[in-house]
């Protein structure tokens, strides 16, 4: 594969528009069994290097995946890693590039108190926010949050139920959750990455889906409306063809870009 193709970037909802998940589910979008048995893939792990300074830059090269969860049981032994990728004379619009299927492997223990406050803030912010603001489905994000809660409302008092219930009632703030980490109260861990495997089938199969397409996109432009005055992108076809492209762009049906609040 040329050195122009491996380093070929796109939309993360271009990945999802063609093998299926929610590319706003944050950095490890999963697809649905039904689609996975289709596509041949179960899952994506995005990461951005403005929050991860230590992942991978080359397809195939180590790295290091800063995190504030051990593994869980839905995490896959090896997944498809993509990261971001600067916009510039590659890659004009930005995205992410596929640089391998990579394993994660925890060797020593969590992050000392020292190391901890001598990650770049950038690291340190992005987990505080996830913390406080990521989705409640996360069983370990909520029992984090209840440990912080029950720390500072209740001190001294062995976590139970009705403590827990209590605690849910008070406020989170970015500083309680920061103040966490730097005290080593709560644990962030740095995950070795290991590349197991480049497919270059995957990364094919993605230019592919691009360059159709554009060319639909080019076939497109020059239709022509319909008697109600609709235009062919109106159809299901078109539709379907019109979420791939705003998929590309990054923007939402309502004409909004839409932010992702991944890694």
């Amino acid at each position: 594969m040329s050195h122009q193709k491996l380093w070929h970037a796109f939309p993360k909802k271009s990945f999802t528009a063609l093998f299926g998940g929610n590319s706003q589910h944050g950095p490890r979008v999963a697809v649905s069994p039904p689609r996975a048995r289709e596509t041949g893939y179960s899952g994506f792990l995005f990461l951005k290097h403005f929050y991860q300074p230590f992942i991978p830059v080359e397809p195939g090269e180590p790295g290091v995946f800063v995190s504030a969860s051990l593994r869980q049981p839905d995490w896959p032994t090896h997944e498809k890693v993509l990261v971001s990728a600067i916009a510039g004379e590659r890659n004009p619009t930005g995205g992410y590039r596929y640089v391998g299927d990579y394993e994660l492997l925890l060797e020593g223990g969590p992050l000392t108190v020292d190391e901890v406050r001598l990650l770049h803030p950038r690291v340190l912010d992005y987990w505080t926010r996830y913390v406080r603001d990521a989705s409640s489905k996360h069983t370990w994000v909520e029992e984090m949050r209840m440990r912080i809660l029950c720390r500072k409302y209740f001190p001294g008092q062995e976590p139970s139920e009705a403590i827990f219930r209590k605690a849910e009632l008070e406020k989170l703030t970015l500083g309680d959750v920061s103040e966490a980490f730097k005290d080593g109260d709560e644990k962030l861990y740095a995950w070795g990455m290991r590349c197991v495997w480049y497919e270059p089938s995957f990364q094919e199969r993605l230019i592919e889906g691009q360059i159709a397409d554009d060319e639909q996109d080019g076939r497109e432009s020059r239709g022509s409306t319909a008697e109600d005055g609709s235009s062919p992108i109106e159809t299901r076809s078109g539709r379907e063809r019109a979420a791939r492209k705003r998929a590309r762009t990054g923007e939402s049906s309502e004409g909004i870009i839409e932010v992702d609040d991944d890694m």
